[in-house]
């Protein structure tokens, strides 16, 4: 195969075996003999544009494309009267450039000196200045009201307008209400007070009574307990007629001893939850009720928005070491949610039972039922089940639609 003819003169190809070149006619030298490679597997002579050796099929690494040397284009090179093109074009830009230049020298010279006007004729376009300049005469002006004595003061002549009377109505300034800043003290005095202790009579066992706890929920004497304070373990009331005495200390002296105050009886029971409603119907002595009966109340909070370590105080008439109002706390220690309690490491004795468990707010949020004995479990320690306020609230609900609230 024939190599391909490079011009020296302008570096075009041309075809194999031309003698001129067909972009400048330059005369061509004789082609250079095709430049072969050598397989490395087999020693075969191939061409170099081969891809794959022709005896032992041995694949070439590629080989850069050969460079072509850079070349004027042939029309650069052709010459007028001797001259190459390029030269003479620069020759010719460069004369037009210059006169170009000088024109606009000259326009910007003519622009910034614009011709002067001779002054003949500026002095013939001046007016004559006058001559006759009017004489002023002075004139004295005589006021022609005589003067007054001086005047101490001035009283004005017309009234002023009356102020336009508005027809808008005054808006009444809104008042702000302030929300009374949360004392504890005061939440646990109203606590205390309204804590009760519950006494039911034992039918058939001439002074036996079963003792709890209590918590005012309204003014008119309607209290949240336990169920079991009024049945035995056998479902039977331990006393036909469903009474019960209310005590507490006195209000002047909260650390005496509970005293009998009132006569109350069970108005509903709900047995699964151990919860029971009792109103007051009675003072002490049988007498009618104060028809201004206002008893301290518990507010009630929201149990279920009791976590795992919230502080829970129980409050009520445990009978250890006598019958005075008793305080204890502790933590949230768990739940029994399937069972519906809130377990807590608060102290509850005999005694406890149907007090109020009260959150951080001192508001009711459980009613304290059962204790775990430490010798029943055969455990250390002691845990107290609280029922959820949350499962009382059919019977609150009751309580103050027939109190009035």
């Amino acid at each position: 195969m024939s190599s391909p003819h490079y011009c020296p003169h302008c570096g075009a190809v041309n075809r194999a075996g031309a003698r001129f070149c067909a972009n400048c006619r330059g005369t061509l030298k004789a082609p250079l003999a095709p430049t072969l490679k050598t397989c490395p597997r087999c020693n075969r002579a191939n061409r170099m544009d081969a891809r794959f050796c022709a005896q032992c099929g041995h694949v070439f690494s590629a080989v850069p494309p050969a460079r072509v040397p850079f070349t004027l284009p042939s029309w650069l090179l052709t010459r007028v009267r001797g001259i190459p093109i390029w030269a003479f074009a620069l020759g010719v830009g460069g004369v037009a450039s210059l006169l170009l230049l000088l024109v606009a020298l000259v326009v910007a010279r003519t622009r910034n000196n614009p011709p002067s006007t001779p002054l003949a004729t500026i002095a013939a376009n001046l007016t004559a200045i006058p001559t006759d300049i009017p004489t002023v005469v002075a004139v004295t002006l005589e006021p022609s009201v005589e003067p007054t004595a001086a005047v101490t003061s001035v009283e004005p002549t017309l009234a002023p307008p009356p102020l336009p009377s508005s027809t808008l109505t005054p808006t009444a300034i809104p008042t702000l209400t302030v929300e009374p800043t949360f004392s504890a003290l005061a939440a646990r005095e109203r606590a205390l007070r309204a804590t009760v202790m519950i006494i039911v009579r034992v039918e058939g066992r001439g002074f036996e009574s079963v003792t709890g706890s209590g918590s005012v929920i309204t003014r008119r004497g309607y209290i949240l307990t336990n169920n079991h304070l009024f049945y035995d373990d056998n479902g039977r009331p331990y006393n036909t007629q469903l009474e019960a005495l209310i005590a507490f200390p006195s209000r002047q002296d909260m650390k005496s001893d509970a005293q009998i105050q009132y006569r109350a009886v069970l108005v509903e029971s709900d047995a699964p939850s151990d919860l029971a409603l009792l109103r007051l119907t009675a003072r002490r002595n049988g007498s009618a009720l104060p028809a201004t009966l206002e008893l301290d109340t518990l507010p009630i909070g929201d149990s279920d928005a009791v976590a795992y370590g919230d502080i829970l105080t129980i409050v009520g008439y445990p009978g250890i070491g006598g019958d005075s109002l008793t305080l204890t706390s502790g933590n949230v220690s768990g739940f029994l949610a399937r069972e519906g309690w809130i377990k807590t490491d608060a102290e509850i004795n005999q005694g406890n039972s149907g007090g109020p468990a009260l959150n951080a707010k001192y508001e009711l949020i459980g009613v304290a039922s059962a204790a775990s004995q430490a010798d029943e479990l055969d455990l250390a320690g002691k845990l107290g089940l609280v029922r959820p306020i949350r499962f009382a609230l059919r019977l609150i609900e009751r309580a103050k639609r027939e109190s009035g609230g």
